[in-house]
């Protein structure tokens, strides 16, 4: 058990790195400034319908 929940935490953390770098290709693609790590992606959203 102990073994599977370590390899879940490896598994969650290569999926979040993913996700940044993910995020940070489709940011230079868009031509988007890369923004500092925003507190959720609600914020996001509300801050880029305000500009």
């Amino acid at each position: 058990r102990d073994t599977d929940e370590s390899g879940l935490e490896a598994l969650r953390q290569q999926l979040e790195a993913d996700l940044i770098n993910l995020t940070m290709a489709l940011d230079s693609e868009l031509g988007v400034a890369p923004v500092e790590p925003a507190p959720n992606a609600a914020d996001l959203a509300t801050k880029g319908a305000a500009e």
